[in-house]
């Protein structure tokens, strides 16, 4: 990845934290879109309508008279629907879903939109209201005054390659702001069942838990933290990526996903989220004068293209296993992964094996249900 690349997804998880970041980062962001101003909102939400609402050079006004009624005329989120495109990752251009020349005549634009300086869109379904952890249907869309030329192809190729990361670093502050309420730490993230919080220090020594985080570091025996002396030194097992990878990934501003193996009387994995916490700056746990990090170890939602990428980075899988993998858990059988991988039966049997062996289980049902908790 460019440098320039980089940056920009560093940008992206380095305010997460921040209780106001969104109109800043959008800030950030709209020069690289050629875009005027923006929206980030969940008003569609019939479950939460007045979850999320930041603009980005837009008339307050606007967010107000859209939650009030003109939501119901958005030509463009009726269009949207009608083409299917109203699944979480959907990049679309306005242009593509209602014709300009018909946009021009509609009673939305000349009545609401144009009203407040919006003319072309660049739209983007960031979550569509079925995920698990409730989060509403949120839309983040890039704008342009009247007179510029639209959007295009190459703004649209953009967002769709950062629309993950803005999606990633959403969840992960939807995440915080229900573990948390107020700013103590400990007392807050039990509101979670069954995530431990670790709050640690910079070098890797736990300076803070919540209730399911201190029964973890009385458990020595249940093989997930592992320490020397009084730091953190690995996690479970096998960890991917390590512990000290994952550190590295963090300190650069992006929050890390962890698969942690746990060997006991049967092979067990979970997963956890590596955060660091800024400096000096407040922060939904509060603000801290030195480096701290916050570790979340839980079994979050997940596809399972995800966990199979991690899977095969903990248990060492090839491409051709991770397919063989990816197959089982979509239910199929041998033979028709044989057939969908263009490959002989006695070639994807060998396959399982080898992942079956790698993996340190003798049966397929055993697989499946390993890796299924965690989809």
């Amino acid at each position: 990845m460019p440098d320039h690349d980089t940056q920009l997804v560093a940008d992206i998880y380095s305010g997460l934290l921040d209780i106001d970041a969104w109109p800043a980062l959008m800030h950030r962001f709209a020069p690289l879109f050629g875009a005027q101003s923006a929206s980030l909102f969940s008003t569609h939400s019939s479950v939460d309508p007045d979850a999320l609402l930041q603009l980005h050079n837009i008339d307050p006004q606007m967010g107000l008279d859209f939650r009030a009624g003109w939501f119901q005329e958005d030509i463009y989120a009726h269009a949207a629907l009608r083409h299917g495109l109203t699944k979480a990752g959907s990049v679309v251009l306005g242009s593509e879903v209602v014709p300009r020349e018909v946009a021009l005549k509609s009673r939305y634009y000349n009545e609401f939109t144009r009203h407040f300086d919006v003319d072309s869109l660049l739209g983007s379904v960031l979550f569509d209201g079925t995920e698990d952890d409730g989060l509403p249907f949120t839309n983040l869309c890039w704008h342009r005054a009247p007179g510029q030329p639209d959007f295009g192809l190459e703004e649209k190729a953009r967002l769709t390659a950062l629309l993950p990361h803005f999606q990633q670093a959403l969840r992960l502050q939807h995440r915080l702001r229900t573990l948390m309420a107020r700013q103590e730490l400990a007392a807050h993230i039990d509101e979670m069942r069954g995530t431990a919080g670790l709050l640690l220090d910079a070098r890797m020594r736990v300076v803070d838990a919540n209730a399911t985080g201190q029964a973890l570091l009385a458990a020595p025996r249940s093989g997930l933290l592992r320490f020397a002396g009084d730091r953190l030194r690995s996690l479970g097992s096998r960890c991917a990526p390590t512990l000290d990878e994952a550190m590295r990934r963090c300190r650069a501003g992006i929050p890390v996903k962890l698969l942690i193996e746990i060997t006991g009387q049967t092979l067990s994995l979970t997963t956890g989220t590596l955060v660091a916490l800024p400096c000096d700056q407040q922060t939904l746990v509060g603000s801290f004068e030195r480096e701290r990090f916050l570790l979340m170890i839980n079994m979050p939602q997940d596809d399972t293209g995800a966990v199979v990428a991690q899977a095969a980075q903990l248990f060492g899988y090839t491409q051709a296993e991770q397919r063989v993998v990816q197959g089982l858990l979509n239910g199929q059988t041998l033979e028709e992964i044989a057939q969908s991988n263009g490959t002989s039966f006695n070639t994807v049997r060998t396959q399982t094996r080898s992942v079956l062996a790698k993996t340190g289980v003798t049966r397929q049902v055993d697989l499946v249900r390993l890796l299924s908790r965690l989809v």
